[in-house]
């Protein structure tokens, strides 16, 4: 057979299974499009277009599909989103339930109300652009595109049922980024009110104030989804307060979330039972675990971030029995932090190359609010009880991050006032960790007001100092390059490291300007050089 006639046959070849491939592929989607279980927003007069409003026709998919009898999963039906979907503010949720504060920002809209059983899928794109441009439609205000409530009101009855079996996969939401002005609109691609067994993956939402947000959410999923320049929270999820057993935890898993400006949103968790794990986050505000208990944080990747982890607030509401396990953490401006925080495990975690000062200014936090430690550290824990500080290892120290690891107190040492709580700042467990420093003014431990306490087996290279200050007890056998200065209390060339003039105290509004309040003179009286002491 000649070189030609085996070109030929090759390319008829092709050409068959291409065509044979084509007509069982448009086949299999007519079947699913014509399958009774699935809607399409067109049969209802959508264009799919990004022009024509089809807010009404996906809505119409969403209550006929609601209707349906669920099967013995839960399950009802899909509305197959499949092109660009235009859609504007339509259903107005302002009523007996909503605080007389929330009146004066703006109306509640409600674009879509889905209830349960219900599928969202296709792989199209729901859009507040419209012709991919901005409709100024949709001024700053409570608008949530996908509503997910047994109750349409903004707060639900506690009588009404949880809504369930819900998914929504495969498809964009993208917000008009004109409505983020100002900041704190309460804008959001997804929110779910007393839900579970929900279910959000591989969605794509870019622009929203808040990404996602749930609401007493159990045995639930946020996978595989991408949040791009959330303006003040990626992915929020907010609990009752009331115990969770493993069955029913929320898994925050395998998302990914950029931001572009440093405001952008990272992970928030308050309540109990969240498991946040193999998420990527670069350029966002980082994890954060308020008045939580029983969650677990393992194998996220933050890069450039204000703050890395935070479990607790230093003032208000801590944490308990949280686990941050085997994260790696990379040019942050701080590592990871605990405030009020009761048997917290912080172990195994990996923090590099610390943000100099004045380093990386995109990234140096505008106030307090996002990063709240007064130092800038690998790892800084502050009024707790039960913490353990194990296996990390801390690299890059600098004049700008300055501390590995420091366990501390609100209060000075000196400050003997009643108002500590007797329970902060006794068995907490720092050992077999590893701190290297590079250049400027380093300690490796800063250990101050330690009721009890463990020390040992820890490592540092590159350091120039350690403090012990006003800590009960002896510390046991480390490995430190720089000296261990032991002291009962503070004195003027020892100082306490509370720095309430630090760059991260609160100088400003989010949205505001912002600059560093540490100039050199107040550095070194600070972080005095050696010859000093």
């Amino acid at each position: 057979m000649s070189r030609e006639k085996k070109r030929l046959l090759k390319q008829l070849t092709l050409g068959s299974w291409l065509a044979a491939w084509i007509v069982t592929a448009s086949s299999a989607l007519a079947v699913m499009v014509d399958s009774p279980d699935l809607l399409r927003p067109e049969r209802f007069g959508a264009k799919a277009n990004g022009i024509h409003d089809d807010t009404w026709a996906i809505q119409k998919c969403i209550d006929r599909i609601g209707a349906r009898p669920a099967n013995a999963t839960g399950y009802k039906g899909t509305v197959w989103l499949e092109g660009t979907y235009y859609v504007t503010r339509q259903i107005q949720v302002v009523d007996e339930t909503t605080a007389p504060h929330e009146l004066t920002i703006g109306p509640h809209w409600r674009v879509f109300h889905i209830t349960s059983g219900i599928t969202i899928a296709g792989g199209g794109t729901v859009t507040l652009l419209e012709n991919g441009a901005s409709s100024r439609k949709n001024p700053a205000s409570h608008t949530y595109v996908f509503w997910v409530t047994s109750d349409p009101r903004h707060v639900a009855p506690v009588s009404a049922p949880p809504v369930r079996n819900v998914v929504i996969q495969d498809i964009q939401i993208i917000n008009d980024p004109a409505s983020l002005h100002p900041t704190s609109s309460e804008n959001a691609a997804i929110v779910v009110a007393g839900g579970a067994d929900i279910t959000i993956n591989h969605v794509r939402m870019g622009y929203w104030h808040r990404a996602i947000k749930l609401m007493d959410c159990s045995r639930s999923r946020i996978t595989r989804c991408r949040v791009e320049d959330a303006r003040y929270i990626g992915i929020g999820v907010y609990g009752s307060g009331e115990p969770v057993a493993d069955s029913d935890r929320t898994e925050i898993a395998a998302n990914e979330l950029v931001g572009n400006t440093q405001l952008s949103g990272g992970i928030y968790v308050s309540g109990d039972g969240t498991l946040i794990r193999d998420n990527t986050l670069e350029f966002t505000h980082g994890i954060c675990t308020e008045a939580s208990s029983g969650s677990r944080i393992e194998n996220n990747r933050i890069v450039r971030s204000p703050y890395g982890i935070r479990v607790g607030y230093v003032t208000g509401s801590g944490a308990r029995s949280v686990v941050v396990h085997n994260n790696s953490l990379l040019r942050c401006v701080g590592g990871i932090m605990v405030g009020h925080g009761f048997d917290i495990s912080v172990s195994d975690n990996r923090i590099g190359e610390l943000v100099k000062w004045g380093g990386d200014f995109m990234i140096e936090t505008p106030n307090g609010y996002w990063g709240f430690g007064r130092t800038r550290a690998g790892i800084n824990v502050e009024d707790s009880q039960n913490v353990r500080v194990t296996g990390n290892h801390i690299s890059g120290l600098n004049s700008g991050a300055p501390v590995g690891i420091r366990v501390s107190s609100l209060q000075d040492a000196a400050d003997t006032s009643a108002s500590q709580n007797p329970d902060w700042n006794t068995g907490n467990v720092i050992t077999d960790n590893r701190v290297e420093a590079t250049s400027g003014w380093r300690i490796g431990y800063y250990l101050e007001n330690q009721r009890a306490y463990t020390f040992e087996n820890n490592m540092a290279t590159g350091d120039e100092s350690n403090r012990i200050i006003a800590c009960h007890g002896q510390p046991g056998i480390n490995q430190l390059e720089g000296q261990v200065r032991i002291v009962d209390r503070p004195t003027a060339q020892c100082p306490s490291l509370n720095l309430y003039w630090h760059p991260m105290s609160r100088i400003g509004i989010p949205q505001g300007g912002f600059k560093s309040t540490l100039d050199r003179a107040q550095e070194q009286q600070y972080f005095p050089p050696l010859s000093r002491e």
